[in-house]
């Protein structure tokens, strides 16, 4: 199930790719970030930062 915040930036894409005539799609990590855990989710995005290396995205 998607987050209400996961919910709204799908909403507001969908809205500017109607009004833009864009097409859409959805980048996924090959390895899901925390999902319980909104604090352990921001401290491995800021060791990534830090690391300047970043999640691999799944391949289409």
């Amino acid at each position: 199930m998607l987050g209400i915040c996961s919910c709204a930036i799908h909403i507001i894409a969908d809205m500017i790719a109607d009004a833009t005539g864009a097409d859409t799609f959805e980048i996924v990590p090959e390895k899901g970030y925390p999902k319980d855990s909104y604090n352990e989710c921001i401290e491995i995005a800021k060791k990534e930062i830090r690391r300047k290396s970043y999640a691999k995205s799944k391949s289409l």
